[in-house]
């Protein structure tokens, strides 16, 4: 943003939704990283408690 906004026009931006010049949402970029993230996190997780648990698994 290249200006200081009024209380006001920050309400009239909140209520149209907060985006970008570009028209994208601020926090997407965040969102789709954190997606990956959580996904390899969880995968991870249940690998290594199926290892520990002792049950074979086949990775390939």
């Amino acid at each position: 943003m290249d200006h200081i906004m009024t209380y006001e026009e920050y309400l009239r931006d909140v209520k149209k939704g907060i985006v970008t010049d570009l028209g994208n949402s601020p926090v997407t970029p965040l969102l789709l990283m954190l997606q990956g993230k959580w996904k390899t996190q969880i995968t991870m997780t249940i690998w290594f408690v199926l290892l520990s648990a002792g049950i074979k698994t086949s990775a390939f």
